[in-house]
């Protein structure tokens, strides 16, 4: 199954390492993800879902509720996946102090500080994926785009410091 079987509406989960991924590592997650998705249920029903990882540093979980309806029981399971997942692989998929960003064209994790010290820098374009969205069609159409108009906006100080006099 791919991302353009599922609904736009489909409930979409994306949990980010805080370091990029080997090759090797991609592709183990992505065979676990795989059987985690074609044996996931919610109350005993098949959940049509889709699961990869992305930029060797996002794990994407989708879910399609207009076929099954995903619940607290089937959401549990998955996260419990995930975090079984990452320690079995000593990949920790929910640290919230990094972000995949774009700057300058280029991928890269970065923290918290450092991306607020890329902005006092005057570094100006840099573009994050918000993995904070709701939705298969969010994703499809927002999931990168500039930070400044980024749900992780709030976190930082875009004011520009004035130089001393």
């Amino acid at each position: 199954m791919n991302t353009s079987d599922l609904s736009s509406t489909s409930k979409i989960w994306i949990y980010q390492s805080a370091r990029l991924l080997s090759e090797d590592e991609v592709a183990k997650i992505n065979e676990r993800l795989s059987q985690f998705v074609q044996s996931w249920t919610a109350h005993s029903h098949e959940v049509k879902g889709f699961g990869a990882v992305y930029h060797r540093s996002m794990l994407v979980l989708m879910a399609d509720e207009s076929h099954t309806q995903v619940t607290g029981c089937s959401i549990d399971g998955s996260v419990k996946f995930i975090k079984a997942l990452g320690a079995e692989m000593g990949i920790d998929f929910f640290d919230r102090n990094h972000l995949v960003v774009v700057v300058k064209g280029e991928l890269q994790i970065a923290s918290i500080p450092s991306i607020q010290a890329m902005i006092s820098a005057g570094i100006e374009q840099i573009d994050v994926y918000d993995n904070l969205i709701l939705t298969k069609g969010e994703w499809d159409e927002n999931w990168l785009k500039p930070l400044s108009e980024s749900r992780y906006k709030r976190l930082f100080d875009f004011m520009q410091i004035a130089p001393s006099l």
